[in-house]
């Protein structure tokens, strides 16, 4: 191995060594990168690239990349922060580093660039040649992009986005300002997580005589967008019901667990101690799709992931103490949230611990929840990677003919 190190050394740029050291990229991470750049340089096929908004490669990004990377008419690459580095070796996953030379090389040569917020930034300013296909990591409920009343964004240079129904698919257009035909209903890649067969088993993890699981996975609130003021905030209702007796008293009735999942922009911000019968997600170190898969009741709010648990038919419970400054700051342009989701709306933690006891003990599905679910997915859980990939290379072959 040393002799094989010294002779890497040799071919190494400098720059690439001190990237390697400063980032603590071992030499088989470095090794799996460097196959991925010379298999994709070498390739005849169309080159597409995935990349990711969060420095951990998941959502959309990650589940695309693991269903699509086997297609047999394209090279499919994922282009990952140097954080990932574990999740893509020991998923086998094809990936170059973000931001180095091998992704900015292969970056000129994609024919399609594929991200979970914008490809542009998600991957590099080099790929502003490549069809733009946006993969967004969630289906809009708050105003996003052009809707978003309080920071409205414009990314003129996408070209196409996925959605889950004609009513998502119509939300979608309005935001990005695209052609209602360039949006493909697809269902969202990081739904297949539900399905996978390798997930791990959270109960066992969770190391306890548990009989349900609780998942709570509320949305942020703009805080690090806006000055602090006199209104609630994740992190003080996130810590409001971690410190409730009320549901606390509950899940030990119903020897149940919660596990607290925040948005990931505010898990470095929750500074409550988390104990039994509360978990935090973080120290699980699961995808959230895992999580949601095996949670007997969703706990959430304003959040895209709301949408995502439709597919499962379980119990839904949204706490919304904040509803009415929520609305007026950000809004709900795409459809009447209070109406819609009226009955699973409780505005306290008295009717929060009251509405979990009431879903913990059994009682019956509520009809709401699948009419719900027809209205926000065309399909069920499973093989909306293999649509995201069948569409994009319709749009491909299109362009060639063009």
């Amino acid at each position: 191995m040393s002799t094989v190190y010294t002779r890497l050394k040799r071919i190494i740029p400098a720059a690439w060594r001190g990237w390697i050291v400063r980032h603590g990229v071992g030499l088989s991470c470095f090794a799996a990168a460097v196959r991925t750049f010379l298999r994709a340089r070498l390739t005849r096929r169309p080159l597409l690239l995935v990349g990711s908004h969060t420095a951990i490669y998941n959502s959309n990004a990650y589940y695309f990349l693991k269903h699509a990377c086997r297609a047999s008419w394209a090279c499919v690459v994922g282009v990952a922060d140097p954080k990932s580095n574990r999740i893509m070796l020991r998923e086998g996953l094809p990936w170059v580093p973000k931001g180095g030379r091998m992704a900015r090389s292969l970056a000129h040569r994609a024919k399609a660039v594929l991200g979970t917020a914008r490809p542009i930034t998600d991957i590099g300013p080099e790929v502003a040649g490549a069809c733009q296909f946006l993969l967004y990591h969630g289906m809009p409920i708050k105003g996003i992009m052009k809707r978003d009343a309080k920071v409205p964004e414009e990314f003129p240079e996408i070209e196409h986005a996925i959605a889950t129904s004609p009513l998502t698919a119509d939300s979608m257009a309005s935001s990005f300002g695209l052609p209602r035909e360039r949006i493909a209903c697809t269902g969202e890649p990081k739904t297949d997580g539900f399905v996978d067969v390798l997930r791990p088993d959270v109960r066992a993890c969770l190391g306890g005589s548990f009989r349900r699981v609780v998942l709570y996975a509320p949305t942020h609130r703009d805080e690090l967008l806006s000055r602090p003021g006199g209104s609630l905030t994740t992190v003080g209702i996130i810590e409001s019901v971690v410190g409730s007796p009320q549901l606390r008293e509950v899940l030990c009735r119903q020897q149940a667990c919660m596990i607290v999942a925040p948005h990931p922009w505010m898990r470095n911000m929750i500074k409550a101690p988390i104990r039994p019968p509360f978990f935090f997600s973080v120290d699980l170190d699961m995808y959230t799709e895992h999580l949601m898969a095996a949670a007997d009741v969703l706990v959430s709010d304003y959040s895209s992931v709301i949408l995502d648990w439709l597919l499962l038919s379980r119990p839904l419970l949204l706490y919304c103490p904040d509803i009415e400054e929520y609305k007026r700051n950000r809004g709900f342009p795409y459809f009447d949230f209070e109406q819609l989701f009226e009955r699973m709306i409780h505005r306290d933690l008295e009717a929060l611990a009251a509405g979990l006891e009431r879903n913990l003990t059994g009682q019956k599905p509520d009809p709401e929840m699948d009419k719900l679910k027809r209205l926000f997915h065309q399909y069920d859980a499973g093989g909306a990677a293999e649509r995201v990939l069948k569409r994009l290379r319709g749009v491909l072959e299109q362009s060639v003919q063009k």
